[in-house]
């Protein structure tokens, strides 16, 4: 089921995951600038660090995929995964290393997997997903083809993926400053969606 238009009155949740090892490089700051871009009297926003949580790879032993068990995996995901459902926006920030997201995303995604269901509609169906891959190289499409492969892999989970964006050529955690334009891009492509 889709979202609905959110009303003025209401509160918009928005939840940022952070999948770089690095706690305050450029992944971070793009995110941390975006939340305090928005409205604090209608939205709710949190920035989850994968970095600072204890989250242990998927083992594929499939226990999820029998009705009405949860993951077996006892570590920091579940917390994550209540705070994405409750969420009406999430936005991922993962910086590319050797051509793909970081370890801490991947493992991150592979543990949505538990909210993906063989006997009913996905948990995550509809979830509004925003992802931001930030990356060293100057050339942004560099890697398109490998984002059209993360963005199916998470609309196979159930999300509605707005967009893709790609931030080049940074290298200096600072770098993010060339590229103030982010936060305003990401309201108005949500601007589809909810009213801020």
């Amino acid at each position: 089921m889709k979202f609905k238009q959110k009303e003025v009155s209401s509160i918009m949740k928005i939840l940022a995951v952070n999948g770089s090892a690095r706690d305050f490089g450029n992944s971070y700051n793009i995110l941390n600038s975006c939340l305090n871009s928005f409205d604090k009297n209608n939205n709710m926003t949190e920035l989850v660090q994968l970095s600072e949580l204890q989250i242990k790879s998927c083992t594929s032993c499939y226990s999820c995929k029998s009705p009405g068990n949860p993951c077996v995996i006892q570590d920091d995901i579940s917390t994550v995964n209540n705070k994405i459902l409750e969420s009406d926006l999430l936005i991922i920030s993962s910086p590319i290393y050797m051509w793909q997201i970081s370890a801490l995303t991947k493992i991150f995604m592979e543990r949505l997997y538990p909210l993906y269901h063989f006997d009913k509609p996905s948990e995550l169906s509809g979830k509004k997903l925003i992802l931001i891959f930030t990356q060293a190289a100057p050339d942004e499409n560099m890697f398109n083809s490998y984002f059209e492969h993360v963005k199916a892999s998470m609309i196979f989970l159930g999300f509605d993926v707005i967009d893709i964006i790609v931030v080049p050529g940074l290298r200096m955690p600072t770098d993010y400053e060339k590229f103030p334009d982010i936060p305003n891009k990401i309201k108005s492509l949500i601007g589809r969606e909810f009213l801020l």
